[in-house]
Parts: C-alpha cells; structure tokens; sequence
C-alpha cells in the first residue's frame, strides 16, 4: 500500500505535474487504471505463456513493456488529464 501511495504522490506531482487539489475521485480512477493494467498483464502472460507456449521470462518481459505503456498512457490520458 504504500508503494502505491508513494506511486500516485510521484506521479501526480513528477511524472504528469499534476496541480489540481487532490480527490477521492482521482485517487479510485489512479486505482482503477492499475487493476485494469494488473489484469492485462495477467491475460497477456497467460496467453503468451499457455497458449502461444513462450518463454515464461520472455513472456514476462513483453508483457512489461505492453502494461507500462498502457499505464502510463491511461495514467495521461483518464486520470492526470489536463
């Protein structure tokens, strides 16, 4: 919990400069787009691993860029938006 506090506090402020108060609503859509990324990882890794039968650690690799990609864009783009 507190890596992911530490983790909205740099990203509001660092990563996006984000200078509006800050909100309860900001806080759950910051939360939603990590669960969604969690579980896009998950399905990818599934997938990737069970289905395409990859490299567990290959797998693993390709599915960290996919979901940092995707965080960071939806952290812009739902969340820090200005």
């Amino acid at each position: 919990m507190i890596g992911v506090g530490v983790g909205y506090l740099g990203n509001k402020l660092w990563t996006f400069g984000h200078t509006e108060k800050h909100s309860w609503e900001l806080v759950l859509k910051y939360l939603g787009v990590y669960g969604f990324t969690l579980i896009l990882g998950l399905f990818f890794i599934f997938v990737m691993v069970d289905a395409a039968h990859l490299d567990p650690l290959l797998a693993q690799f390709l599915t960290l860029i996919i979901t940092t990609l995707s965080n960071y864009v939806l952290l812009k783009r739902v969340v820090f938006r200005k």
